[in-house]
């Protein structure tokens, strides 16, 4: 069985041996101009020389490659620092919208309050007692007020 199956794909070359011998042709001269074009000794570097290339690929790549680190990480962090000095101008916009309603509030109290005084000390009228008060037994009575004699405390 393994000779009917290799036998059909060589049936199968040979009918369109003619359309393959163009396309040989064509390759053949496609390899030609690439090999043309390559430098000399490009397939014969020796294992040491391809290393120190790539060593030499490898050292002059790093650079570059920091370089393209430090930039990316300095264009993410003004990024960052522009969404956080957005959040922070919100945040006092809201503290102070706040502080203006709580001012509001005070000033409506003090208005209240305003109000209510006068319109206390309009309806108070001081009244005469028909006791005096004298002061001064007031102050002889409370200092002394530890004294034995607590009995002289008459109010």
């Amino acid at each position: 069985m393994s000779d009917q199956v290799d036998e059909k794909p060589r049936k199968r070359r040979r009918a369109s041996s003619s359309a393959a011998t163009s396309t040989t042709t064509v390759d053949r001269d496609v390899e030609a101009s690439v090999i043309k074009k390559l430098p000399k000794g490009f397939f014969d570097l020796t294992p040491e020389e391809e290393k120190s290339q790539r060593d030499v690929n490898i050292e002059s790549e790093v650079p570059k490659f920091y370089q393209e680190i430090r930039t990316e990480t300095t264009k993410v962090e003004n990024a960052l620092e522009k969404e956080q000095s957005e959040v922070q101008k919100e945040r006092d916009l809201d503290e102070v919208e706040t502080q203006l309603k709580c001012w509001e509030k005070v000033n409506q109290l003090q208005k209240n309050a305003d109000e209510i005084k006068a319109k206390v000390s309009s309806d108070f009228v001081p009244q005469e007692s028909d006791e005096e008060i004298d002061l001064a037994e007031l102050d002889d009575i409370f200092i002394n007020w530890k004294s034995k004699g607590s009995s002289r405390l008459k109010i």
